[in-house]
């Protein structure tokens, strides 16, 4: 999903859009990793990161996606889009579907390669999408859930291999951009 992130990125700086994809606490190349992240080390650096976009004086758009939904209600922030955002629960539920028993603890879940803390999960699974006042939803077409547009699209989240999608990648960054626009961030 990386990947097809960056693509994004680049189709939107392409269109003259700023953007920032943060290395966030537990996730890249963050120097707080997923062993030890902790709910308040993510909410902290999204605040910090806010305070630093919207000091300067110009609108921003939060898009997130998936798990990043959850901690994307920030202060400051004109509007909020989201692809594929699920609930704490759900994600935790689907995260514990792909872990190794062999290689986890007591207190580490193995998942995806690398340990991620149990209480970091449990809070996690408390926590409820956040209802920011302008939304706009998308999610895969193979998703019942409620949404602004449903898109075709394979759930890359899901593929055992790294794969990107280009055409996701620019129907993503078209949307943000209307979006932005519809809102009057651009």
């Amino acid at each position: 999903m990386r990947r097809t992130l960056a693509l994004m990125a680049r189709a939107l700086d392409r269109q003259g859009v700023g953007l920032v994809m943060p290395d966030l606490p537990g996730m890249g190349e963050h120097h707080i990793g997923a062993n030890r992240v902790g709910i308040s080390d993510i909410e902290t650096a999204s605040n910090l990161l806010s305070d630093a976009l919207t000091s300067q004086g110009r609108p921003v758009l939060v898009a997130g996606f998936r798990a990043a939904c959850l901690f994307d209600l920030l202060p400051g922030a004109s509007a909020n889009w989201r692809f594929a955002p699920e609930p704490g629960d759900r994600l935790v539920r689907t995260l514990l579907r792909t872990e190794m028993p062999e290689e986890s603890t007591a207190t580490h879940a193995f998942i995806n390669g690398q340990l991620v803390s149990r209480a970091f999960l449990d809070d996690m699974a408390r926590l409820p999408l956040p209802n920011p006042a302008r939304l706009r939803t998308l999610r895969l077409a193979t998703d019942r859930a409620e949404a602004d547009h449903h898109v075709e699209a394979s759930p890359l989240w899901r593929h055992a291999e790294p794969g990107e999608d280009p055409a996701l990648a620019e129907l993503l960054a078209g949307d943000i951009l209307n979006w932005a626009v519809t809102c009057g961030i651009s």
